[in-house]
C-alpha cells in the first residue's frame, strides 16, 4: 500500500523523479518550494479521481436506526452521492421503500393525505432523508452511498503517511500531467498515459457482470440461426 511519501518519492515510479524533481525526504512540511506545489496536485487528483467513478472502496452500506417521523436522519458527513443503482430497504420488515420518489410523485402522496401503508416512499431532501408514511421508531434502514473520504477518515493528504483508497499510481501519474500542464510544457502523452490506466483502473474495480447473448436470430437465407463469427473476450 502506498502513502503519500510513496507516491512522490519513489526512486523509480516517483511523481517527484517523473517529474524531473530532486526527491524529498518529506511532504508535509518541506522546504523545498516545489512539494508544496506536487501536494496540492495531489490533493486535486485525489478529489477528481473520488468523484470520476463510484469505487469499491470508498462504498458505504449505510444503516440507520428510524425515528418515528417524517424526517429520518441527515445524510451522513461524508455523504457525496448515492449509487446508481441505490435502493432503500427496511431491513427489519424486509422491504424497499418507493425511491427515487420524484416532486410530483411525493407532493400527490402528502396531498392526498396518506398516512399509512406498506412500503411507503423515500426521498432526499435538503440533506436528509425522508419517509413517508412515518416508518416505526428503532427499525433499521439502509442504503448504499459513496464516501468523500478517499483517504481513511479524510479528504485530503495531511501527512505524509496517509494512504488513498483509491488507486495510488493514478494519482501519481495524475500528479505528472498536471506539473506538466502548470508548468506550461506539452502533456499530451502524459495526458494520454493517464487516461488509459484510468480507464482500465475503472473497469476492473467491481468486476464484469456475466455476458448473456440474446434469443438467436433467424436467416431465412442459410435457413439456420445466426450465429456470432468470433469469439467475445474480456478487455
Amino acid at each position: 500500500m502506498s502513502t503519500l511519501l510513496d507516491i512522490i518519492t519513489d526512486p523509480s515510479e516517483g511523481a517527484a523523479v517523473l517529474c524531473g524533481l530532486p526527491n524529498p525526504t518529506t511532504i508535509i512540511g518541506s522546504s523545498d518550494p516545489n512539494v508544496p506545489i506536487l501536494l496540492r496536485l495531489a490533493n486535486q487528483e485525489g478529489r477528481e479521481l473520488a468523484r470520476r467513478h463510484d469505487w469499491q472502496a470508498l462504498l458505504v452500506d449505510y444503516t440507520v436506526a428510524t425515528l418515528g417521523a417524517e424526517l429520518q436522519t441527515a445524510l451522513p458527513s461524508d455523504f457525496d452521492h448515492l449509487t446508481s443503482d441505490a435502493e432503500i430497504w427496511n431491513r427489519s420488515t424486509n422491504q424497499m421503500y418507493n425511491f427515487p420518489t420524484d416532486a410530483k410523485t411525493w407532493g400527490r402522496v402528502k396531498g392526498f393525505g396518506i398516512t399509512s401503508g406498506s412500503p411507503g416512499w423515500a426521498r432526499l431532501l435538503g440533506g436528509a432523508l425522508y419517509i413517508t408514511p412515518a416508518p416505526t421508531a428503532a427499525q433499521t434502514i439502509a442504503f448504499p452511498y459513496q464516501s468523500t473520504e478517499w483517504i481513511s477518515g479524510k479528504t485530503a493528504f495531511t501527512a505524509d503517511t496517509d494512504v488513498p483508497l483509491i488507486p495510488a499510481r493514478l494519482i501519481t501519474l495524475g500528479i505528472i500531467w498536471r506539473w506538466r500542464s502548470n508548468k506550461g510544457f506539452d502533456y499530451a502523452e502524459a495526458l494520454s498515459t493517464y487516461e488509459r490506466e484510468v480507464e482500465r483502473a475503472t473497469s476492473r474495480d467491481r468486476g464484469l457482470k456475466v455476458l448473456r447473448p440474446g434469443a438467436p436470430k433467424y436467416d431465412p437465407v442459410m435457413n439456420s440461426e445466426w450465429s456470432w463469427p468470433g469469439t467475445v473476450t474480456q478487455v
